[in-house]
């Protein structure tokens, strides 16, 4: 009897991000010191965040997917920047904690918890940018987050659309989309 494989992560610890996005968001955090990113939905995107962000906050609604996050950032990362991974144990609660937060993040990635609850997270993470920082949607291109661009444009953001090809871990090929929001790009 066959049985599923369990998805472990393995090195390199890179985001499962279209590369244009990657570049885009490790430019943005040297230019910010020591930034603090908040992270809704934690994978490969954790350690490398960790090795680039003073702060880590991630939030992940998968009890097993959590657990294999924490040992890689235990096993793999020896950096002196602060991480902080929480298990939410109900994933419509995401949005409740990311309203909870009591810091401000330099950038917010909302790549993970229930698909209907991703946007609930966006806008509960308005509040928690800082001015200049960057609000980013990952898999943008789902039908759910059409009218995205055009609410938070209303909003005062602006957004700035990444997409294209991308070969996933799994050596999937798909098409990507990933947008970034701030109210000024500098």
């Amino acid at each position: 009897m066959a049985t599923t494989p369990v998805f472990k992560m393995v090195p390199p610890w890179v985001p499962e991000l279209l590369p244009s996005v990657q570049a885009e968001i490790e430019t943005f955090l040297a230019s910010r010191g020591l930034p603090f990113v908040l992270e809704v939905g934690s994978g490969w995107s954790t350690v490398w965040f960790a090795q680039r962000a003073g702060l880590v906050h991630s939030l992940e609604d998968d009890q097993d997917w959590y657990g294999e996050v924490l040992r890689a950032l235990d096993d793999n990362y020896d950096g002196t920047n602060a991480w902080r991974v929480e298990h939410v144990k109900n994933p419509k609660d995401m949005p409740k904690e990311v309203a909870r937060m009591e810091c401000e993040y330099d950038l917010v990635l909302i790549d993970g918890g229930p698909d209907d609850t991703r946007l609930a997270s966006l806008f509960a993470s308005l509040t928690k940018v800082v001015d200049g920082g960057w609000i980013v949607l990952d898999d943008a291109h789902w039908s759910q987050f059409k009218y995205v661009p055009n609410v938070m444009e209303e909003m005062g953001y602006k957004c700035k659309r990444l997409q294209g090809q991308h070969t996933r871990k799994t050596g999937e090929v798909c098409f990507h989309c990933t947008d970034i929001y701030c109210k000024e790009f500098r």
